[in-house]
């Protein structure tokens, strides 16, 4: 295996479960979980979850053909960028995914109410490095030579992902999120 490909693969081996369990400890351990949608409506709410099983999907076939598809010693994408642009992306999102949960709880139950309208500004800032990673790996995509086998299907896949990163996650929720 390629020692890029390996490092795209810890990165995910590492951060992915990271993201799963923050959620799952969030959701767990809090006793109203449900106040992290805010004010969404209902009908919006069911935007996200549909589309948040796109976007797992889609995370799962962009990251399938980063790995088995591209070779790190030829891809250059955005201008020259050799592969390390991918893993640096996904470093970013995840590590910023892992924050999220934690830090939106804690603004909700226990930070002071200046605490957490500060809060609101570090999760929004947050949610748009999440939303970065996320339109870098689809650039990156759109952009790579290389082109890999299944680059179509990688870049819808990275489409939907931004769908939920970006315009849902980082556009839309916080502002129906009051700490």
């Amino acid at each position: 295996m390629h020692p890029r490909h390996r490092r795209l693969a810890v990165i995910n081996l590492i951060g992915g479960p990271a993201v799963l369990a923050s959620y799952a400890h969030g959701i767990a351990t809090h006793e109203d979980p449900g106040r992290l949608w805010g004010s969404v409506p209902e009908a919006v709410q069911g935007l996200y979850t549909a589309n948040m099983f796109f976007a797992a999907a889609g995370y799962l076939v962009f990251t399938w053909v980063l790995w088995r598809h591209v070779d790190p010693a030829r891809a250059r994408t955005l201008g020259g960028r050799e592969f390390g642009w991918f893993t640096r992306c996904y470093a970013l999102l995840l590590t910023c995914s892992t924050l999220w949960m934690p830090l939106s709880l804690y603004a909700l139950d226990d930070a002071t109410p200046g605490v957490a309208a500060a809060l609101w500004y570090v999760i929004w800032v947050d949610l748009g490095l999440v939303a970065a990673g996320s339109l870098g790996v689809l650039a990156g995509l759109a952009r790579l030579e290389p082109r890999p086998r299944g680059c179509g299907l990688a870049l819808a896949g990275a489409a939907f992902f931004c769908l939920q990163t970006v315009v849902l996650d980082f556009l839309i929720w916080p502002w129906f999120f009051a700490p």
